[in-house]
């Protein structure tokens, strides 16, 4: 993440720290358990595609000797085999910088011997919450291997919500080194069944840890949202991804945002919530540092470069810098425009993607041709090719048109989004209970409105609001609730029950 935030990373105390866990060694192994050993490796790697210094791939290979000789006694240890995501998108990406042959053989060993993330994917049947209980997971201290495990232990795996992330992950770099139709499709058919039964309407999926429904009473997990960021990333490698960048948009926007607008990071979230008591995170240091590895993703994704040109997935502000042909071309990026920044004309299409939740249409100024304007009435969901010779001061701007986009929910409830960013109403102890009777509107100050109702039976179901009523009955006036952006209150309604 400092490489991709910070103006001179190599004075950063992490890149120091991350070098001196990197000196040479006798038989070329980082410190530390293996899980610590790949995280080394990863961060080495990460800071090698910032400043392409080859010491940092000779010693990286150096590391990968010491891991195929030793690769029986490594690969039992720390549950690995389990969770193979880390370690094989670190040895695909290696090896398409290297092409060191050593990346490609501990490939073929980890996709054989590794858990059968693709085949759990393609056959996820569960629809039902399998329950809280911590117990039930296979020992990963014990070095068992993932043939001898038990049914009810392989059960609680699939459905332990982080790990079903990394096995996302995994199935796609293994898709992308074996070439399998079957491991590259394995994300999107799991996620076309999850998005119906366990889908949180912030990004990702529900579980505290394990799977639950897609109830309004649910947590989140925190660390499995992180996780479902790199999962939804990853699949921008291959060409069909669509599907997840709507995802990963949504949860960038909603889910992480709402993590990294609290001083203190909680366990989980809650769409509805009323209290802002404390949930403190079971292990912290691994909850920092699967945040800071979604934002990673979150901004590597932002701006990219394909063989088509310069693709613009959604707006993060800040400075992007890119080489186009030799030519160095800065894309400054707020809230609603992007600006480009270049000292000869620069010939390149620049594609923009419109996802249904956000922006109406965009609109490109250049200096030297006509305006654009994508039509008001285009489908969404798609990427727009903007082409032709960019100035410097040439200008991209995302238009809203005061839409709000309506979906509906579990138990025929609704939520609103606009502008990529969940709608909720912010609460204030017990007054929670409004149930919706007509859509919002923007009034004259801008402030987006919903008429509600109280409902007769909603209740609280201990501190926290119970699921939403299906169609309840409701009492007393119409009152307009003021709707604000999901982050930005940590006690709202984001589901709302709809009036019979």
């Amino acid at each position: 993440m400092a490489c991709l935030i910070k103006n001179k990373p190599l004075d950063e105390p992490v890149t120091k720290q991350i070098i001196r866990m990197s000196e040479e060694t006798e038989n070329g192994a980082f410190g530390g358990n293996v899980s610590d050993q790949i995280d080394t490796a990863r961060s080495l790697f990460s800071l090698f595609e910032y400043n392409t210094d080859k010491r940092l791939l000779k010693r990286l290979s150096d590391w990968l000797r010491y891991f195929e000789i030793e690769y029986d006694n490594l690969i039992l240890q720390d549950g690995i085999l389990f969770r193979p995501a880390d370690l094989m998108e670190f040895l695909v990406r290696f090896y398409r910088v290297s092409g060191v042959k050593s990346a490609l053989r501990l490939c073929a060993r980890l996709r054989a011997e590794s858990f059968d993330w693709t085949t759990a994917l393609h056959t996820f049947q569960q629809s039902i919450p399998i329950g809280q209980k911590e117990t039930g997971l296979p020992d990963f201290s014990s070095g068992i291997r993932p043939d001898l495990i038990e049914y009810d232990q392989k059960e609680r795996l699939i459905n332990h919500s982080e790990m079903l992330a990394d096995g996302v992950r995994y199935s796609l770099y293994a898709g992308i080194y074996s070439g399998h139709s079957r491991d590259l499709s394995a994300g999107q058919t799991v996620w076309a069944y999850l998005r119906k039964h366990h889908h949180a309407l912030c990004g990702g999926v529900t579980g505290s840890p394990y799977l639950s429904g897609n109830a309004s009473d649910q947590k989140i997990n925190n660390q499995a949202l992180c996780a479902w960021t790199e999962a939804f990333a990853a699949q921008m490698a291959v060409a069909e991804s669509s599907w997840a960048l709507t995802e990963l948009i949504r949860i960038i926007f909603n889910g992480l945002d709402d993590c990294l607008n609290r001083e203190i990071i909680k366990e989980s979230q809650r769409i509805n919530s009323v209290t802002d008591s404390f949930d403190p995170p079971s292990d912290p240091a691994k909850l920092y540092s699967r945040l800071c590895r979604a934002v990673a993703s979150a901004y590597t994704h932002a701006v990219s470069m394909n063989e088509n040109g310069i693709r613009i997935n959604y707006l993060i502000p800040g400075r992007y810098l890119l080489m186009i042909r030799k030519q160095t071309l800065m894309l400054s990026v707020d809230h609603e425009t992007i600006t480009v920044q270049c000292k000869e004309p620069v010939n390149v299409c620049i594609g923009v993607f419109l996802p249904e939740t956000g922006t109406a249409y965009v609109a490109a100024d250049w200096k030297e041709g006509s305006p654009y304007k994508t039509p008001e009435d285009m489908n969404m969901n798609q990427l727009i090719g903007l082409s032709g010779s960019w100035n410097n001061q040439d200008m991209i701007r995302y238009i809203q048109n005061g839409s709000i986009y309506a979906e509906e929910t579990h138990h025929h409830g609704i939520a609103f989004m606009k502008a990529n960013r969940l709608l909720s109403m912010p609460v204030s102890g017990n007054d929670f209970a409004r149930a919706v009777c007509d859509l919002p509107l923007i009034n004259d100050r801008n402030q987006i409105m919903l008429p509600t109702e109280i409902p007769e039976k909603w209740n609280l179901k201990g501190q926290e609001p119970s699921d939403i009523p299906v169609f309840p009955e409701t009492n007393g006036p119409r009152m307009m609730a003021e709707l604000t952006a999901y982050s930005d209150c940590p006690q709202r309604i984001t589901m709302f029950p709809r009036k019979r």
